[in-house]
C-alpha cells in the first residue's frame, strides 16, 4: 500500500478533528475515504512524516501521540514509524519517541533505543538526563533477555548519567517484573 503524503490542510484537519473542532463529515470531505479513529490518524500523520521527513508533520503527530503510546492498537503498527523518526536527525521529538517506547514495552525497540542512546554523535540529540532516565525505563519495561543485556552494557558506559540510570534499572529488575512485557530473570 502506497504511503500518503499528507497537504497541510489535511494535518490540519486532522488536528482540528482530534481536538473536536471539526466533525467526521468535514474530515472526510478533506481526507477522502479513511479510517477516521485517532490511532488510525496519528498513524497516517507518522507515515507521512517518515516519507518526507518533516520535522512539522512530526511535531503535530508527536504533540497528540503522547495520548496513545500506551493504547495496544496504536502502539504495535506504531513501532515501526517511530524507529525511522528516531533515526532522522532533523526533529527534537527524540525524547518523546523514547518516551512512548518506555509504555509501548515492545521488544522491536531495544536495539534502536540501545543504539541511540549509548552512541550519541555529535550532531544528533543532546543526552540530557530526562533522555538517559526514558531510556533506561524503555529498556527494562520490555524486560526480555536482550533488554537486560543491553543495560548491562549501558552499565559501563562512559555517559555517568546514562550509567547509573542503566545500574539502577538493572538492581530492580527482579522487583520491577509486573511491570514489564516479558519476565526474563538472569
Amino acid at each position: 500500500m502506497a504511503i500518503r503524503i499528507l497537504t497541510e490542510q489535511e494535518i490540519q484537519s486532522i488536528s482540528l478533528f482530534i481536538d473536536g473542532d471539526i466533525s467526521p463529515h468535514q474530515l472526510l470531505d478533506v481526507l477522502g475515504k479513511v479510517p477516521i479513529d485517532t490511532p488510525s490518524l496519528l498513524l497516517l500523520l507518522l507515515e507521512s512524516a517518515v516519507s518526507t521527513s518533516s520535522p512539522r508533520k512530526a511535531e503535530l503527530a508527536f504533540c497528540m501521540l503522547r495520548f496513545y503510546s500506551e493504547k495496544k492498537a496504536f502502539a504495535k503498527p506504531a513501532v515501526p514509524l517511530l524507529l525511522q523518526l528516531l533515526l532522522l536527525k532533523n526533529h527534537w521529538w527524540h525524547e518523546d519517541i523514547i518516551g512512548a517506547f518506555r509504555y509501548m514495552k515492545d521488544e522491536r525497540t531495544v536495539d534502536a533505543v540501545y543504539t541511540f542512546i549509548s552512541n550519541p554523535s555529535p550532531d544528533s540529540y543532546p543526552h540530557t538526563p530526562i533522555i538517559c532516565r526514558k531510556a533506561a525505563w524503555a529498556l527494562a519495561n520490555v524486560g526480555n533477555e536482550n533488554a537486560y543485556q543491553k543495560l548491562n552494557a549501558l552499565v559501563a558506559h562512559s555517559n555517568p548519567t546514562i550509567a547509573a540510570y542503566a545500574l539502577k534499572r538493572i538492581q530492580a529488575w527482579g522487583k520491577e517484573q509486573g511491570r514489564k512485557s516479558h519476565h526474563f530473570l538472569p
